[in-house]
């Protein structure tokens, strides 16, 4: 999107909050709530802001490190085909969309462990994605953190990585959202998956049960299952 140079705060406000409705399908009250707490980037996407990622960290009280990295997805929407195959994650449902996201390069090498995914919702909350280890344990609300193989035909996950692995090469980050769920910001069962994430590194005092992972091996990953390819988020600030 483009906002005009010169718009007021509340007309650049109005402008986001009219994007949210008409491209995300979020409703007018919450597209209010949400506009607020969002940027632009250089190629008129919308990121959660730094301002904004800052205090949903100190509402989740979570602990980061000195230099810490705090990294936002954008924004999008992404249909579900008319024909969802749940068949290699048997717990998410055939309304559950599972996303990938490219892991940014700045956390090659970081402990997984370390890295949580938060949920941007409206009224002020915020939720962590649950961590699991295996992509048969994914459901509603739900990440892993996987390894794919890149082969003639497309990708294939390789393994769900384990807790206490490094980030490394062909990694990338699985959200299960269940169409018309609590992190469906749309909020309708309409075939329509619209989200905003972050990540952030955390110390590693800070990690719970079931934060890390388990290997999978040979798990396809079926083109109806991979919806959407999402780029790495933007680096929006370094902690500490």
């Amino acid at each position: 999107m483009v906002i005009p140079n010169g718009s007021t705060l509340e007309q650049r406000l109005g402008l986001i909050a009219g994007v949210l409705v008409a491209r995300l399908g979020m409703p007018s009250g919450l597209a209010r709530e949400i506009a607020p707490l969002l940027g632009l980037d250089e190629n008129g996407r919308l990121y959660v802001s730094a301002e904004a990622a800052e205090g949903i960290i100190k509402l989740l009280d979570l602990e980061t490190p000195d230099g810490g990295g705090l990294y936002a997805f954008a924004l999008f929407s992404a249909l579900l085909p008319n024909e969802m195959d749940p068949s290699a994650c048997s717990n998410a449902g055939a309304d559950t969309a599972l996303l990938f996201y490219e892991m940014p390069d700045e956390l090659t090498g970081k402990r997984v462990d370390s890295l949580r995914v938060i949920k941007l919702l409206g009224d002020g909350r915020a939720e962590l994605f649950r961590v699991v280890c295996t992509l048969k344990e994914i459901a509603d609300m739900s990440c892993a953190f996987v390894q794919v193989d890149v082969l003639p035909g497309g990708k294939a996950i390789k393994r769900v990585l384990r807790e206490g692995e490094m980030i490394g090469e062909n990694c990338l980050i699985a959200l299960a959202i269940r169409d018309g769920g609590e992190f469906d910001m749309d909020g309708k069962r309409n075939g329509l998956i619209a989200d905003p994430a972050l990540l952030v590194e955390v110390k590693l005092s800070n990690r719970s049960s079931g934060s890390g992972g388990c290997t999978a091996a040979g798990a396809s990953l079926h083109p109806s299952i991979l919806l959407l390819l999402i780029p790495a988020g933007i680096l929006l600030t370094r902690r500490g």
